[in-house]
């Protein structure tokens, strides 16, 4: 309550935490059942990603997995 959407965001708050210069953030999302779901970050935490030290981020697409540098 009370704060920024993107702040309840995984990324956000990971980068919000001590983390090392050029690091990599690796984005998952799970389902109940244990489903390996499509995770590529919101336009908003992209945007705080590569205000960051973070240097790339790895995501699945739905199809396969992904490493962008930032």
């Amino acid at each position: 309550p009370g704060e920024p959407f993107h702040l309840g965001h995984a990324e956000a708050r990971a980068v919000a935490r001590s983390v090392r210069e050029k690091s990599t953030i690796y984005v998952a999302r799970i389902d109940r059942a244990g489903t390996l779901m499509p995770s590529m970050p919101c336009i908003t935490c992209h945007e705080t990603l590569s205000k960051s030290v973070v240097t790339r981020i790895v995501y699945f697409d739905g199809n396969k997995l992904r490493d962008r540098k930032v």
